[in-house]
């Protein structure tokens, strides 16, 4: 299981074999609530506006994240980020 906390709400990912579409998800609806296109959110998250290409492929699915990028996208964004074996 993993579970992300912002300030505001949590979201758990249950589904081991979705949680890298879960993420996708839940980065795009947090860029969108931020108001922010994907350049700025790159600038924002890795001080890059090239890093945009990559973004998209995660928000698109088209790239898996793994444990440590989403540990690192998190704490870009102040979220908290938890995983739990079952």
């Amino acid at each position: 299981i993993i579970l992300i906390k912002t300030n505001h709400k949590k979201t758990i990912m249950a589904n081991k074999n979705n949680i890298s579409n879960q993420f996708s998800t839940f980065l795009k609806d947090k860029r969108t609530a931020m108001g922010m296109t994907l350049r700025q959110f790159a600038i924002h998250l890795y001080d890059d506006e090239k890093q945009n290409g990559y973004l998209s492929k995660i928000e698109n699915g088209k790239h898996q994240v793994n444990s440590d990028t989403m540990q690192f996208l998190l704490e870009k964004l102040n979220c908290r980020f938890y995983i739990e074996e079952l």
